[in-house]
């Protein structure tokens, strides 16, 4: 009998222990996250922090929560392919075309990486609000393998195929 408590002890011991663990590699990991520090994130997932992790306030991940509250908080939702939270910032005064310090890359250009359709609805939120489909058109076109994307470029451009237009002519 004191054998069996003594083992469920010890259980509970390092469930709980494993738990607290948990706890602190998370809240490590949503610290830098918020402060951007890309090592820290790196450190942290490799302790075992968990990249899906909520935050108990918001009930977000910890890179949606980087996307939100972050500086460069437009680059992510484009990377991301959020549009609702795009609008979002640019209602509170992010400005839409800002280039990143690292690559020089816009956030429009990000959306245009992702290959799924949120991505191709972000680029089009940023074209229809006000970034310039020119500005943008050659790196998106060579850089995303989305045919969505391609296709929302194209016409944007103004490219019509039966009037024997190519939209590669630019590339």
């Amino acid at each position: 009998m004191a054998a069996k408590l003594f083992t469920t002890i010890l259980i509970l011991f390092t469930i709980t222990a494993y738990a607290s663990d948990q706890v602190t590699l998370n809240a490590r990991l949503f610290e830098a996250a918020g402060k951007e520090d890309t090592e820290a994130v790196l450190e942290a997932l490799k302790e075992g922090a968990d990249i899906n992790a909520l935050s108990e306030g918001g009930l977000q991940t910890p890179l949606m929560q980087s996307v939100l509250f972050g500086r460069e908080s437009m680059h992510g939702a484009g990377f991301q392919g959020r549009a609702t939270i795009a609008q979002m910032l640019k209602d509170h005064g992010v400005p839409l075309r800002t280039k990143h310090d690292g690559d020089g890359y816009e956030p429009a250009i990000r959306s245009c990486w992702g290959r799924e359709e949120r991505h191709t609805e972000t680029l089009k939120w940023f074209l229809d609000n006000g970034v310039p489909v020119d500005d943008i058109y050659s790196i998106c076109m060579t850089s995303t393998s989305n045919e969505k994307t391609k296709a929302l470029l194209v016409e944007r451009k103004g490219y019509n195929a039966s009037d024997g237009a190519n939209p590669n002519d630019e590339l």
